[in-house]
């Protein structure tokens, strides 16, 4: 996941990583060669890949976007398959589902990935899932003449997840796990599919193939995953207990997001090389294959990916075996699997053979029905069966293709075997068909209870239904005074000007959803409306039982009713307050994205109000300035004063999409225009490794210099601390790092900078997350590490949280941090101690963390400031009956509790983002309230 400074996003992705090394024993090169012969892989040829992306659509199955393609060269595709529920580190897009493949030559990384669209599945000819493969040849010639050489593959991480958010709270005992589409039990699906074959030129068979399927279906509280080795394997794959599974990976109780990995525990397959003789080529085929189906559709996502995200190259005495040569294309088909031979007869003790306990339904355009056939009770000796299908209602060559396949087990081989059964997708409208599948002919082995099952074919082909008698929503308002009032539902807006009862627009039929909001509060009084029995389904009556009730706005003790109204202050346009500055003469900087024009396109965006909350007019267009970076979603997320009345912000820059942003700089003047004097007409884009990078956090030395950090993808999905240092003039400053640019890996997939402060002796203090803890780094001016802090300049937080925002140094040296982290009721903000060395304070707070519960719900915590009194303030957002309010939480210097306010700015979801403190000592916090938003105390 992106750290980037936009803390409120559902992320799902899925990860598995295929790497092909180069193993021989030592000692085996043979007496004529030299030993310098006998080490190193000289690479002839390139990898060819052939690849695909498509979509599968309601009524007529999979259908190809892009592909298949040859190409022999590296791949960086990005293919759009339609909107998203959610933002997805398989994605990387917000609001957009993405098929994806990029590889490099050689020995380097390889990634597919692919995400299901959402759009309502239940709609002929909706797009409900999505596909992409990756076929990759190599060739190979064996250079060593001893037989005991080989290649290895190795897969390091499997990761699948899906969610269902639809609400429903569906239990195991009313739906199947997989149900009807169209209906209240219909599921999601995705599997990651994995073959290896080797072989060799003109020979009838491969000499070697294995492979398997990972799989997940289902809904919430009712999930089902699934593991085996494909039929065609010559020795086992996997199974499922090499899988750790999370059924509610969100720890919301609700049981609407699975999670399955394989806790990083990698599996290497060695191809023997013993068949192929001293100097013969022969040919490599991995094939990888991802395919998600959500027949849920609306708030539910699932994803699956396949990464290698080490670069690797093989060296030493092990790499000599094979050498590299031009790729071949036509593969052998696999060789019969013969039947297990026993002349004594079935012995108990080789187990017995029956067919998985799993239901076998699927849904027509899922393309194959996956069938598991499980050995238990012993493994001693090889054993095999035969799975037969046969018609029922539904037929073989029209509905299914008959199968026939013989599953073998050798000794000691328990892992499942998975048997693809082809669906034949058509356009008739039909009822749910069904076909039997039996298991046959044991060898050597007896068989189970279950041996026959029957397969459930789900139409997709659903015609409109009849119109169904509908219904009105409706209810009424009281305690209304102010004007502006307009409530909706899922869309549908009424404007509301007295109280009494009201009638939403349009017409409901049995069944649909209704939910009724406040889109804007009343004003002139201000007052916040809150909605009672909003949301439901409708029956067969008109609903009238919908409650506004509306009370004026009750300004929170602590608010400085001298600023804006009541101490709060919004400004209209969408976007979020990301960082507040006070200038010399009082004004009040607010910077952060804003968007422009539609289609959610976001630009540098500031404001500036004088003492009172007034937008200056001097300042941009009427108080307003943004600024494009050359992009559709440049966005800022932090900003810091410049000595001569100025201020810099900083970002993500967006002039290639957004799966390669750069580090986006703008330095203003004082009075709101880009400085010419900077970069090329005020702006500096920064592209760092030629991927995604992202600077979340700023701050000006007293040279002048500026300090951008973040995040850079300095190889395919692995993210570092990112620093870079530009003169005040937009140039790199090379005597830092060497170039300007500073990355720190911390060992994880996802390393980011979210915030970070300088030290009176020119030290930068850097807080930042990797994909478990939070992390502290110090550098020195000159961008090295600090040997002094922490473990050689970094330390893990050690609060059981990587959800931190802010970091503040007091004049003594002790380095705050702010964040959130799980509380018995939800997430609560968060405030951890550490001292100068990087060890955390532990007579701080509690253990060294100060949490605050303040609504019993979900509190953020997201920045935090010392006053010069010692105390700490905190800034982020209380759980609501208007969804969340701004709030400010107020800590005595050894982390006691001491008051908190929250406040209502715009009756929706306001949340804070970053603080400064005035000449006064008057606190101001800037955030978000639907766009903009102030709010200045006394505390």
């Amino acid at each position: 996941m992106l750290l980037r400074r936009t803390h409120h996003v559902v992320a799902i992705a899925a990860a598995l990583a295929a790497l092909i090394v180069i193993a021989a024993p030592a000692a085996a090169s043979p007496p004529s060669a030299s030993p310098s012969a006998a080490t190193g892989v000289h690479q002839v040829g390139k990898t060819l890949n052939v690849w695909g992306v498509g979509v599968i659509t309601q009524g007529l199955g999979a259908v190809g976007l892009k592909g298949p393609l040859f190409v022999n060269q590296p791949l960086d595709e990005h293919i759009d398959l339609g909107p998203a529920a959610f933002k997805s580190p398989a994605s990387q897009r917000l609001g957009r589902a993405t098929g994806t493949v990029l590889t490099e030559n050689g020995f380097g990384q390889s990634l597919i990935e692919t995400e299901a669209p959402t759009l309502d599945p239940h709609q002929p000819g909706a797009v409900k899932g999505s596909y992409t493969f990756l076929d990759q040849y190599r060739d190979y010639r064996k250079d060593v003449s001893p037989q005991k050489q080989s290649v290895q593959i190795k897969l390091d991480q499997v990761l699948l997840d899906m969610i269902d958010a639809n609400g429903q709270h569906l239990t195991a005992a009313e739906c199947p796990v997989v149900g009807t589409p169209g209906q209240r039990c219909s599921s999601i699906r995705t599997s990651a599919k994995v073959e290896v074959v080797a072989y060799q030129k003109g020979a009838q068979h491969p000499f070697f193939e294995v492979g398997g399927t990972i799989y997940a279906e289902g809904h919430e509280h009712a999930w089902f995953v699934g593991a085996g080795t494909s039929s065609v394997s010559m020795r086992p794959f996997w199974d499922s207990a090499e899988f750790d599974v999370n059924g509610d990976f969100d720890q919301t109780g609700s049981g609407r997001h699975l999670k399955v990995d394989n806790g990083f525990r990698p599996l290497t397959i060695t191809i023997p090389l013993d068949s192929v003789r001293f100097q013969h080529t022969f040919d490599v085929r991995v094939s990888l294959d991802v395919r998600t189906v959500d027949d849920r559709g609306l708030e539910s996502a699932a994803a699956a990916r396949i990464v290698d995200p080490q670069r690797i190259v093989p060296s030493g005495s092990a790499t000599r075996a094979v050498q590299r040569v031009s790729p071949k294309f036509k593969v052998p088909p696999a060789a019969p699997r013969p039947a297990a031979r026993c002349p004594k007869g079935p012995s108990a003790r080789a187990g017995q053979l029956q067919l998985g306990s799993q239901p076998v339904t699927v849904g027509e355009a899922s393309g194959t029905a996956l069938v598991m056939v499980t050995r238990t009770g012993g493994s001693r000796g090889a054993t095999s069966a035969v799975v037969r299908t046969s018609g029922g209602s539904a037929r073989s060559g029209r509905d299914f293709t008959a199968t026939r396949t013989l599953v073998r087990f050798e000794s000691g081989d328990t892992s499942p075997r998975i048997v693809e059964i082809p669906i034949l997708e058509d356009r008739a409208v039909e009822s749910p068909e069904s076909f039997q599948i039996s298991l046959t002919d044991p060898r050597c082995a007896r068989l189970g209870q279950r041996r026959a099952a029957t397969a459930m074919i789900l139409d997709d082909d659903q015609p409109a239904p009849p119109p169904a008698p509908t219904f009105t929503i409706g209810g009424t308002v009281d305690g209304l005074q102010g004007s502006g009032l307009v409530l909706s539902n899922l869309g549908t807006e009424l404007p509301v000007s007295a109280n009494g009862s009201f009638t939403l627009p349009g017409t409901h039929s049995v069944g649909e959803r209704y939910e009724v909001n406040v889109k804007s509060q009343p004003r002139n009084p201000d007052q916040v409306c809150t909605v009672e029995n909003g949301a439901g389904h409708a029956t067969n009556a008109n609903v009238t039982k919908i409650a506004v009730h509306c009370q004026t706005s009750v300004i929170p003790s602590g608010l400085d009713t001298t600023f804006g109204s009541g101490g709060r202050v919004t400004t209209p346009g969408n976007g979020d307050g990301n960082a507040v500055l006070i200038q010399p003469d009082g004004h009040i900087i607010t910077v952060g994205p804003r968007e422009v024009g539609v289609n959610f396109h976001f630009q540098f965006g500031a404001t500036r109000h004088d003492s009172a909350g007034n937008l200056d007019p001097s300042f941009g267009t009427g108080g307003v300035v943004t600024t494009s970076l050359g992009g559709n979603d440049d966005k800022a997320f932090d900003a810091a004063l410049t000595s001569d009345g100025g201020f810099v912000a900083v970002g993500q820059a967006d002039p290639a999409g957004l799966a390669n942003t750069d580090f986006g700089i703008v330095r203003y003047t004082a009075n709101g225009q880009p400085n010419p004097a900077f970069g090329t007409g005020g702006i500096v884009r920064s592209d760092l490794f030629g991927r995604d990078d992202v600077a979340n956090a700023v701050a000006v030395q007293p040279d002048g210099k500026i300090v951008a950090a973040g995040l850079a993808e300095t190889t395919p999905s692995n993210f570092d601390f990112a620093l870079v240092r530009y003169n005040p003039d937009g140039t790199l400053d090379h005597s830092f790092g060497g170039d300007g640019i500073v990355t720190t890996d911390l060992g994880t997939f996802h390393d980011g900078i979210t915030d970070i402060a300088l030290q009176p002796d020119g030290k930068i203090v850097a807080v930042g997350a990797t994909d478990q803890d939070a992390v502290l780094a110090r550098y020195n001016p000159d961008g090295t590490l600090d040997p002094t802090f922490g473990t050689n300049g970094t330390t893990l937080g050690g609060i059981n949280t990587n959800e931190v925002h802010g970091v503040a140094i007091t004049p003594d040296g002790t380095i705050l941090i702010a964040g959130s982290r799980g509380g018995p009721n939800g997430l609560d903000p968060i405030v951890a101690s550490y001292a100068p060395n990087g060890k955390l304070n532990l007579g701080f707070g509690q253990s060294g963390v100060a949490q605050a519960d303040l609504s019993g719900g979900t509190d953020l915590g997201d920045d935090l400031l010392v006053k010069p009194n010692g105390d700490i303030i905190l800034v982020g957002s209380a759980a609501s009956t208007t969804v969340s309010d701004m709030a400010l939480v107020r800590f005595k210097p050894d982390g006691t509790l001491d008051t908190f306010l929250a406040a209502d700015l715009s009756g929706f979801g306001d949340f804070g983002h970053a603080l400064a403190i005035d000449s006064q000592g008057r606190i101001v916090a800037a955030g978000t309230a639907g766009g903009f938003a102030l709010m200045r105390a006394l505390l």
